[in-house]
């Protein structure tokens, strides 16, 4: 198969995106330069095409001679052509990799839920990393019986009160202070309240938020994919106090609930990974799904190889 690589202007961009009705949220130019001004990087656009036929749709930011994946909220946009066959599928993600590493030095990717044939980035040496995170299907209305039981209580009575998309600034505040709790860098922690604020002026996410008696008391940023009708649930805080009495639990159905209403059909609640927090959030009964970190070093590969020669030389000798 002869496949092309072609670089595509942000007007191309659109057009193809629309066109192969893969306009998502990720695919938005609002979303990718919302991030690569905060992170002070560079949006490349990408077609792979047989002859006229687009195969590959994706985009990455880059660095100097890097692909980079600038947060662990971040999914890599990827579209391939459902009119194509697996077997082409493969092929043009390999021509594709081969191509990208002409050019660059590291490539650090998170790829989508979606995409599950890893094999053309092991075959060109990237080191694969398999994580997990939990979907939360919004038809599906199963609640762990605890989580039941605690939700029947009426904490409207008690002097709580949830709000949709208001005091913006107090709940990017709050959850700069929970960040720093958990002892990330400040540097992270600045670029990550800053993107949350530059999605917030786009309008692509909502923010759902707890009082009582007046006092901010817990939060969630929710990334919202309305073409996808998908959301995305990347941070959570409560006050220790509160937290106690189940106002995460609280604020979690109340956001779900909201999102259903606002037509979202799952939401990816992230966390799968660290035990205590996935201990929280399993109690919604969301599905556990897996996806892929593909790393590439150019240096390191030269390296693998090097020493895989040696060991098939010395071998030889032995023999």
């Amino acid at each position: 198969m002869e496949f092309k690589f072609q670089i595509l202007s942000p007007d191309e961009w659109a057009h193809y995106s629309s066109l192969y009705n893969c306009d998502t949220l990720k695919a938005g130019k609002s979303f990718l330069n919302s991030l690569a001004d905060t992170y002070n990087l560079k949006i490349l656009y990408v077609a792979i095409k047989q002859k006229e036929d687009l195969c590959i749709l994706t985009s990455f930011l880059i660095k100097d001679k890097r692909i980079l994946s600038p947060n662990h909220y971040y999914y890599q946009f990827f579209w391939q052509n459902p009119d194509k066959s697996q077997w082409h599928h493969t092929e043009a993600l390999y021509f594709l990799l081969d191509e990208l590493k002409k050019s660059y030095k590291t490539i650090n990717i998170r790829l989508p839920i979606t995409l599950k044939d890893i094999r053309p980035f092991k075959w060109h040496g990237f080191t694969i990393e398999i994580r997990y995170t939990l979907v939360k299907y919004l038809n599906d209305e199963k609640l762990h019986k605890n989580l039941s039981r605690i939700l029947k209580n009426d904490v409207n009575a008690k002097g709580y009160k949830f709000e949709t998309n208001t005091f913006w600034k107090e709940s990017l505040a709050f959850h700069d202070k929970e960040l720093k709790n958990f002892k990330f860098a400040k540097t992270y922690i600045q670029q990550v309240i800053r993107w949350f604020s530059a999605l917030q002026q786009a309008n692509l996410a909502y923010t759902f938020n707890v009082f009582y008696k007046d006092e901010f008391v817990s939060s969630i940023i929710a990334i919202v994919d309305e073409k996808d009708k998908k959301a995305y649930f990347p941070l959570i805080g409560t006050v220790k106090e509160h937290s106690s009495k189940g106002i995460s639990s609280f604020l979690y159905q109340y956001a779900l609930n909201q999102l259903k209403d606002f037509g979202v059909e799952k939401v990816d609640l992230y966390g799968a990974d660290m035990r205590e927090i996935a201990t929280f959030k399993q109690k919604f009964e969301p599905e556990l799904q897996n996806f892929y970190v593909a790393k590439y070093s150019a240096y390191n590969n030269k390296v693998q190889n090097l020493t895989m020669y040696l060991k098939t030389f010395v071998k030889k000798i032995v023999r």
